[in-house]
């Protein structure tokens, strides 16, 4: 399966600096949830204290810190790589995610072999549609699961079919989004950076304490904003690498160095003809040309296979 990553340049010289470097060594950006774009990021779902809070029994200040230790901090844990569908054509994601086609395009091969239930990441696609969904059955089930474990930790009968219940339930929080982004065509890789630890006794004060211990692992992984992880932890090689038809030459001469360092030779150009009818981008092979000793990128004659 070949995925896309598109990335911004011409923003920052410092950050330009980065994330070719990050390129160059193999590595790709792992984003916490509040750094990303949209603000219903990981907020797919509604529920109503009150309403939980009278269906149940329990208060309406434990609905909440059950949500919290379920949902909020399951978010907290992760950082999420975005990658698309779309490859080189979509000017929308040109203008979005690279800068107005000042930055990059790179296709990865995904190997999706090295997923597994065991493993520390996870990849999937991206569904769309108009309206949250209302979890307060779900909240329901998870104060009746939580007030069921014993003081001995003896947990309940149908403690798999919570658990299911569970991770189904993240996933759709993690892998939903409004249809006005479907145009992203989105798959995303979700990585653990912080392990969210055991169940806990079902007693108030252990909660409390587990929301402690997990919120000081994550404070220094939201003040980083991300990860830099390494592709081949997750299953991405480098296949093709791309230039916005406004990147910069010197840009350009940097991509096309790494493209031939990750052995992907020469990279490639966008570009658009005045001849054609079509709104549509082509992709150039780019080349190397030596002038005088020092080497210059230029763009190839002819559409790329």
């Amino acid at each position: 399966m070949k995925l896309y990553k598109y990335c911004p340049l011409g923003t920052n010289d410092e950050k330009d600096s980065r994330r070719l470097r990050g390129l160059r060594n193999s590595k790709i950006w792992f984003s916490t949830f509040s750094n990303l774009n949209d603000p219903f990021e990981a907020n797919t779902f509604c529920y109503d204290v009150a309403a939980i809070s009278k269906a149940t029994g329990a208060t309406e200040e434990r609905v909440s810190q059950l949500k919290q230790l379920c949902l909020d901090h399951m978010s907290d844990k992760y950082v999420i790589c975005s990658l698309s569908e779309n490859a080189y054509s979509s000017m929308p994601m040109w203008a979005h995610y690279a800068n107005n086609h000042q930055g990059f395009c790179v296709e990865y091969e995904v190997n999706l072999d090295v997923f597994s239930p065991e493993a520390m990441f996870s990849i999937g696609k991206v569904t769309y549609r108009d309206s949250r969904r209302t979890i307060i059955p779900f909240m329901g089930k998870m104060i009746r699961f939580y007030e069921k474990v014993g003081p001995n930790g003896e947990m309940p009968d149908d403690i798999e079919n919570v658990e299911e219940e569970l991770n189904n339930i993240t996933d759709e929080n993690y892998f939903t989004k409004h249809t006005s982004w479907a145009y992203e065509r989105e798959w995303r890789l979700f990585y653990t950076a912080v392990e969210h630890g055991e169940y806990p006794d079902g007693q108030p004060e252990q909660i409390e304490s587990d929301l402690s211990v997990i919120e000081s692992k994550i404070q220094e992984l939201q003040a980083k904003g991300g990860l830099l992880i390494d592709t081949s932890e997750v299953g991405l090689t480098v296949t093709q690498i791309c230039a916005g038809l406004n990147c910069s030459p010197e840009n350009a001469d940097r991509l096309n160095e790494i493209s031939r360092l990750l052995g992907c030779g020469n990279a490639y150009r966008m570009q658009w003809s005045e001849s054609t009818d079509r709104y549509e981008l082509d992709i150039i092979r780019m080349c190397i040309v030596e002038n005088n000793g020092d080497s210059s990128s230029c763009i190839a004659v002819g559409k790329a296979e």
